[in-house]
């Protein structure tokens, strides 16, 4: 039996109808864009090694987390090894569950701020069991900071104002878009490595990397 042309013509509306809004359920259905670690390497992060290594691992941790403490020799033993190969890149991700984490950060910007970004996040891992379980752990940072030789009232200020924030929002929210869970967290050339790796797993990846490159 033959079809009448309104006929075909209403199933055509309905078809098209029906791929139009399948092709909009579909688009809805895919997975955002996520973030990737070349995006979240910013001009304000603190690093070693060249900035243009072929070779990039970028680290969040939190000055708390005992954990972060542990790997941290570690860590160092890879900016010592591989310091012209290498390109580390750290970002800070305090958790809740540590009261102090997001003050030694902010300290730790203040340190920065003044060009001391680096040995004042040493002190921080190397006298984490002085200041960790203190409620208000500014006294301590403020003694770091002196034996620093630091501007204290530059640095109180910026550390009392929480100057940096902003920045260290910034550093959380970027590994929260990388699925970041828990610290320390790592990306080598943007493989997520979790958990205390010892020196000799990073070697073989970062040498392997080296070899194809």
């Amino acid at each position: 039996m033959k079809l009448k042309a309104e006929t075909l013509f209403f199933f055509g509306i309905v078809i098209v109808v029906l791929v139009a809004v399948g092709g909009l359920f579909f688009l809805k259905s895919q997975p955002e864009d996520k973030a990737t670690i070349d995006s979240v390497v910013r001009d304000n992060n603190y690093f070693t090694g060249p900035k243009d290594a072929k070779v990039v691992l970028v680290g969040f941790a939190d000055f708390q987390c005992p954990a972060c403490k542990a790997i941290e020799p570690t860590v160092q033993k890879i900016q010592s090894e591989y310091k012209d190969k290498v390109k580390f890149v750290f970002k800070h991700f305090p958790l809740p569950s540590h009261n102090n984490g997001l003050d030694a950060a902010l300290a730790s910007e203040a340190a920065g701020e003044q060009g001391k970004f680096w040995e004042f996040h040493d002190a921080l891992f190397e006298k984490q069991g002085e200041w960790g379980s203190l409620s208000n752990p500014n006294s301590e940072f403020e003694k770091y900071a002196q034996g620093l030789g630091l501007d204290m009232d530059k640095f109180s200020k910026a550390l009392n104002d929480k100057v940096y924030s902003e920045k260290i929002n910034i550093d959380k929210s970027d590994g929260i878009d990388l699925n970041v869970q828990a610290t320390p967290t790592f990306f080598l050339n943007g493989e997520k490595l979790e958990g205390g790796l010892s020196y000799e797993q990073f070697k073989q990846k970062i040498d392997k990397i080296l070899a194809n490159n």
